[in-house]
């Protein structure tokens, strides 16, 4: 075979559609290393037009099992490199969707994708590799899963069964929560939170929560107090946070810890995002779309945090805590709890706090005036200038932004802390 020759059935010399599409029908693996070359030479729209076309060829029926796994591991690199790889996999799942047959396709897929790169090499470019790829097949099935269940009505005429097809989804997702992968890690909580959302028994988010939750939302709290990632991090919890709330009583220990943790290690930080996740709380409950369990999970948190703070008599945390939990005026869940920790004598709480939460709970609009004139007060005696943001969004996480929790320079560091 000529050197001219070999160079035409390798990637890294295509620069154009048109010769990617024929190293395609040839067989040819697109591995990680070379797609970091050659992706961004192309388009968006091209990079889509690529992908669809590799889609189609993986559920064209005559294509064997080991040319359906160059194909994915082909196109699973390819998507690692989009700028924006949310849009490569939106148009796989079009492609994987639209086409005829779509839920023996989908399961095909995701058997497939799932058992591809369990086994990790020991060598350290390798595994990153492999960590890489693995985290967007696992995106492309959560991506999937949501669009099913948010879409249940359009896909009615195509799957016989969608609750079947979601409840197979979950099952193989969670078969893979034993990972180490971080990116994998968020991908499931994200996914099982979404899934689970209108459940009042959060079995599978529940389950991941056990078994790496508590890890898990200790590196995104470390992300939520660094300037480059907060936003995201803010996202994440806020799209999240209300179904963990929602889980067995062991999560809501485990969300408990970290949040003592923070607390003490990073008392005026915490409690900005404590004013900011209250703040998300109440819209949602206004919309009638936070359940009561999570709800009272919430206060029955905020009891234990004001009891604790009571305890190490440090009064600027218990009325940082107070002022966060304002917002919900008149509210029947959050008077009842607030009533339950001050009518607790074992606690020997402050009598200050005890004045604070009375005053609070008669809704008493010039004493929660004067409460909050005095937190200004103590800030400016104490010179206290608090002027960092906890940023709130309302838009869906992407892969992008799972890996741009992933990719900073915290989650570098505890990547390998995170069990």
């Amino acid at each position: 075979m000529s050197k001219e020759h070999q160079k035409l059935i390798k990637w890294n010399t295509v620069s154009d559609l048109t010769r990617a599409r024929e190293l395609v029908d040839m067989g040819i693996l697109l591995n990680y290393k070379t797609a970091k070359k050659i992706v961004k030479n192309f388009s968006t729209e091209d990079s889509k037009s690529i992908i669809t076309y590799i889609s189609s060829r993986f559920l064209e029926s005559y294509v064997t099992e080991l040319q359906q796994e160059i194909l994915l591991e082909t196109l699973f690199s390819w998507i690692s490199w989009m700028s924006a790889p949310e849009e490569g996999i939106t148009s796989f799942l079009e492609t994987l969707l639209e086409t005829g047959n779509a839920e023996n396709n989908i399961k095909k897929f995701i058997d497939i994708a799932v058992g591809m790169q369990l086994d990790l090499d020991e060598d350290e470019a390798i595994s990153e590799e492999s960590n890489q790829l693995f985290s967007v097949a696992v995106s492309c099935i959560c991506e999937l899963g949501l669009s099913i269940k948010e879409s249940s009505l359009e896909f009615s005429s195509i799957f016989r069964n969608i609750n079947s097809l979601l409840e197979y989804i979950s099952t193989y997702l969670l078969s893979i929560s034993n990972t180490q992968n971080l990116k994998v890690r968020l991908s499931l909580i994200n996914f099982f939170s979404s899934m689970e959302a209108e459940k009042e028994v959060k079995y599978y988010l529940s389950k991941v929560m056990c078994r790496f939750g508590y890890s898990t939302l200790e590196v995104i709290y470390l992300l939520l107090f660094k300037k480059n990632s907060e936003c995201v991090a803010m996202q994440y919890l806020n799209d999240n946070l209300p179904s963990i709330l929602g889980c067995n009583s062991t999560t809501i220990r485990g969300v408990y810890d970290v949040w003592k943790h923070y607390l003490l290690k990073q008392p005026s930080a915490f409690c900005l995002f404590l004013k900011s996740f209250s703040t998300h709380l109440y819209e949602l409950d206004s919309n009638h779309k936070l359940q009561h369990t999570s709800k009272d999970s919430f206060f029955t948190l905020i009891s234990a945090l004001l009891a604790l703070t009571s305890q190490l008599d440090n009064q600027d945390m218990y009325y940082s805590i107070l002022e966060s939990i304002l917002v919900f005026s008149k509210d029947k869940v959050r008077d009842q709890h607030l009533a339950d920790l001050i009518s607790k004598e074992n606690l020997n709480l402050r009598k200050n706090l005890v004045l604070e939460v009375k005053s609070i709970l008669k809704d008493d609009h010039l004493l929660i005036n004067e409460f909050l004139l005095r937190r200004r007060l103590d800030r400016f005696n104490k010179k206290e200038k608090i002027t960092k943001k906890i940023y709130q969004s309302s838009q869906e996480l992407s892969l992008s932004q799972i890996n741009t929790l992933y990719s900073s320079s915290a989650v570098a560091s505890t990547n390998t802390k995170a069990s």
